[in-house]
């Protein structure tokens, strides 16, 4: 990353010029050292710059599109100006529901679900996402339904599914996550449900005894992207699949991109802890996810 003609070539054009450190120290050191002689302003922007290259090289390997650095110079300025704007918005708007991903607190799991429905052929597709509290993927499915009447009973099979994932990924404390939200409103509910998806209900209530803590939230599409690309990518298919601690591209793509805008808030959450090692460990966490894939690429 410290030597790549890409990542040195954007930090130029945006002013910023990594300092130098004397020794043979990790890259993971040098970065800690760059950031903390950052305003809090370039923090973010490195950030930005770092995961737009590695954005860029996923282009390159699988779509065979190389992007040029005016391109790159481009994006990264347009997605601050949008960040800066959509803060500017918070500021003057009422509070509400997160727009991105959030982990769950340590040991727990968060399972995201959602489902693609093509009402033509009464034909849907269970997502299910699971992640932690360092935003890594552990489990993740893809499931198919047919005769399915409509949209409402897709969610609420793919509610049932993220449940039936977290059971046979062994799982005693998790928390299920969506964006159908009378679905969700009808488990949490202590009132017998008589609607169409009644038996689904049931059932996921009934399945729920069988951990230590469970728990079901909504949360709006923007902070369910991830688990809907996967049910999107996999809108085809016609047998049940499965994955351990990967998923499939679009949907560890947008995984990987909500942990990226959480690493956006580093620059903010930085004056919360004291001393170095505290400040290293978050960016360890972040750059080992968000930039592990491409450490043979720009390192």
């Amino acid at each position: 990353m410290r030597d790549c003609a890409t990542c040195n070539q954007l930090l130029a054009a945006f002013n910023l010029v990594p300092s130098h450190v004397l020794g043979e120290v990790s890259w993971i050191d040098w970065l800690a050292s760059f950031f903390l002689s950052l305003s809090v302003n370039d923090r973010r922007l490195v950030l930005v710059i770092y995961w737009s290259v590695w954005y860029s090289r996923n282009k390159l390997v699988h779509e065979g599109y190389k992007s040029s650095i005016y391109e790159i110079i481009t994006f990264v300025s347009a997605f601050i100006h949008e960040q800066d704007f959509i803060c500017v918005l918070k500021d003057t708007t009422r509070p509400s529901l997160t727009s991105h991903w959030m982990p769950p607190p340590n040991p727990t799991i968060k399972i995201n679900f959602d489902s693609a429905f093509n009402q033509h052929g009464s034909h849907a597709v269970s997502g299910a996402l699971g992640r932690n509290s360092e935003g890594l993927i552990m489990a993740a499915c893809a499931v198919p339904h047919s005769n399915v009447p409509d949209a409402f009973v897709a969610e609420a099979l793919a509610c049932q599914q993220a449940v039936l994932l977290a059971m046979d990924a062994g799982l005693s404390n998790v928390i299920i996550e969506g964006d159908s939200l009378t679905v969700i409103k009808k488990i949490n509910a202590d009132s017998h449900d008589r609607s169409v998806i009644a038996p689904i209900v049931a059932d996921i209530k009934e399945l729920a005894k069988n951990f230590s803590a469970i728990s079901f939230r909504f949360v709006r599409r923007e902070a369910n992207k991830a688990v809907h690309a996967l049910a999107r990518e996999c809108r085809s298919c016609q047998t049940p699949y499965y994955w351990i601690e990967e998923a499939p591209m679009e949907a560890a793509t947008a995984a990987e991109f909500a942990l990226f805008a959480l690493g956006c808030c580093f620059s903010r959450a930085y004056i919360a802890f004291d001393g170095r090692d505290s400040f290293l460990s978050i960016i360890q966490q972040f750059f080992a996810v968000a930039l592990g894939l491409v450490g043979g690429v720009i390192s």
